[in-house]
């Protein structure tokens, strides 16, 4: 596990030009093997959240209690961190490099970007790799 002063460390130019911190809504969407860790406050996630298709269950866990609400979450799992704004998932992003998360990256954009993948024509892109969807049948 690296210490906080060591992933800050860890930030430099090269890292944040690079983005791979980061990770797009339509990268996010056809990656089904990435886990949505919301980390909004829990009246946010009762009024707006993202049951998504195809992919592992989201993990709501509100940014203060994410010390204490990540038991039996494998740090081996990819995270995609998710906010409104992104200022959130950035300080949950350095907290969990810093807990030995390695494959975490923020989801960029918050709820536009995100909504814009989510759009009936994109959802029908990703599902016309189905071989059931594509030749109409329902699931």
């Amino acid at each position: 596990m690296a210490s906080l002063d060591a992933v800050l460390r860890s930030m430099t130019f090269h890292f944040f030009a690079s983005g791979q911190h980061k990770i797009s809504p339509a990268e996010f969407v056809a990656a089904t093997d990435v886990v949505l860790l919301d980390v909004r406050s829990d009246v946010e996630f009762d009024t707006v959240h993202f049951p998504l298709r195809g992919h592992e269950t989201p993990i709501h866990v509100p940014l203060d209690e994410l010390p204490s609400g990540l038991a039996g979450v494998s740090v081996d799992t990819p995270l995609a961190v998710f906010c409104s704004s992104g200022v959130r998932s950035a300080i949950a992003y350095a907290y969990l490099r810093a807990s030995g998360f390695d494959n975490v990256r923020i989801l960029e954009g918050g709820y536009e970007e995100l909504i814009r993948e989510l759009k009936p024509g994109k959802l029908l892109a990703l599902d016309s790799r189905d071989p059931a969807v594509a030749c109409g049948r329902r699931r």
